[in-house]
């Protein structure tokens, strides 16, 4: 589900790469973890998730019966500007000075 905040193909930078050890060995191997500072492309989301065009990994059985590819909380990364995006900002702070 798509938020007001990121949509599919939108570039993110990764700001939080830190996963407890807990996450990482359930039994999940081989399974690609995004990596800080690291840009990324929005495939898809799930909840509170996304989907990374870079990252693809296998189908997992998780807990509860839910079965599905592993993927990332959307807090550990914040969305970057498109050129166009950044160069309007630009100009509404330079007429604000």
């Amino acid at each position: 589900m798509e938020d007001s905040n990121f949509y599919k193909g939108d570039k993110v930078l990764c700001i939080n790469a830190y996963f407890k050890p807990s996450e990482i060995s359930q039994n999940i191997n081989p399974i690609s973890f995004p990596r800080f500072m690291e840009i990324y492309t929005i495939r898809d989301f799930y909840d509170k998730s996304i989907y990374l065009e870079e990252i693809v990994n296998p189908v997992f059985e998780f807990d509860f019966n839910l079965i599905m590819e592993p993927c990332f909380y959307k807090w550990r990364f914040i969305k970057l500007l498109s050129a166009e995006a950044l160069e309007e900002e630009v100009c509404v702070l330079e007429k604000s000075i």
